[in-house]
């Protein structure tokens, strides 16, 4: 009876290990279909990725390469974010490059082509102009235009440029006291006692006719409409250019004495040079109608002999060779340069002003 007992039990665990089995292959020898591998962990078959090694479970995480030609893109289309290069002649960045002086170029400070960043009047497109700038940044001065004026020593006269300083003798003068230009272009001076015009075709000077005046006219003006004046210690003259004879306008009043020149800026207002100051020569303005003469203001030296209206700007020029710039509306005067070998004795605006 005990081994029957003994027997039953054993048949029953043998039934449990059956039953409770995971193999659903049909056998525990059966192969798993083509394309299959039974997984050790789960007993199932399953599909084997031929890229992979047998039990490799792992997956590629890595980011798709997308810069082959095939992805579909058309890189024609893509916004170009790339910085622009530096500039080849400096080394800088002119992309960001301001233009401080508003005249259209890139400041000189950072690469640009301005040569001045602080002037309008200064650039690669500006036009050149008669002044002490390299206008339009080619490094040349004044090129193609005639930056000149005439002046005259007690023999000699000359071609002035004030801005490369320079001063050129043309030819000998009738002991001329002052000269002006008329609009179209004709160069006139006065000696003592007469009126002279100066020949171009044969750089002499021709007498036209005496002025009739007592005393020693030593300032010529001639405004924008042809009309000359001239000056003679406390008195103003209109001059007829055609026969040389003055006529008097007026007296200027006060203690103002003509000390050398008369002028007549590009607005048509008649100035002097008086000496009636202590302190130096002063600069007048005169009315052109009666003569009557008002202080502007000391220039700040002696002896200005000559006055030049040319370019919209006032020169000067004195007894001991220097040349002056003079700001009309207070007189003050600067220096520019000295010849020291010249003494100066009077001076023509250039016919434009």
């Amino acid at each position: 009876m005990m081994w029957q007992r003994v027997r039953a039990s054993l048949l029953i665990l043998s039934l449990v290990a059956v039953g409770c089995s995971d193999d659903t292959s049909g056998g525990a020898g059966d192969d798993c279909p083509a394309g299959e591998e039974r997984n050790t962990l789960t007993g199932a078959c399953e599909r084997v990725d031929p890229g992979l090694d047998a039990g490799d479970t792992s997956t590629d995480t890595s980011t798709p390469d997308t810069s082959s030609a095939d992805v579909g893109v058309d890189s024609s289309t893509l916004e170009d974010t790339t910085p622009d290069a530096p500039s080849s002649d400096t080394g800088e960045d002119t992309s960001q490059c301001p233009d401080r002086d508003g005249d259209g170029a890139k400041d000189q400070a950072c690469g640009g082509q301005d040569c001045d960043d602080n002037n309008t009047a200064v650039g690669p497109n500006a036009p050149e102009l008669c002044d002490e700038y390299d206008n339009n940044c080619d490094g040349q001065l004044n090129e193609g235009l005639q930056c000149q004026f005439y002046a005259h020593s007690n023999d000699h006269l000359y071609e002035v440029d004030p801005f490369e300083k320079t001063a050129t003798q043309l030819s000998t003068v009738p002991n001329l006291f002052d000269m002006d230009t008329h609009p179209d272009g004709t160069l006139y001076g006065i000696t003592s006692s007469a009126l002279h015009e100066f020949d171009t075709n044969t750089n002499s000077w021709v007498l036209i006719g005496q002025l009739g005046v007592s005393g020693t006219p030593n300032g010529l003006a001639i405004n924008n409409g042809g009309t000359a004046y001239m000056t003679a210690s406390n008195d103003v003259y209109t001059v007829d250019l055609s026969t040389g004879v003055a006529t008097h306008l007026g007296s200027m009043g006060g203690s103002y004495n003509s000390s050398g020149d008369c002028v007549v800026n590009k607005d048509n207002s008649l100035y002097m040079s008086s000496n009636h100051n202590i302190a130096g020569d002063a600069l007048v303005l005169i009315d052109g109608t009666t003569g009557q003469a008002q202080d502007i203001g000391l220039m700040g030296f002696s002896e200005v002999y000559g006055l030049t209206a040319a370019w919209g700007r006032m020169f000067g020029l004195t007894g001991s060779g220097q040349l002056i710039e003079i700001n009309s509306g207070t007189g003050q005067a600067a220096l520019v340069h000295t010849f020291p070998s010249i003494m100066w004795y009077g001076a023509a605006s250039t016919p434009a002003r």
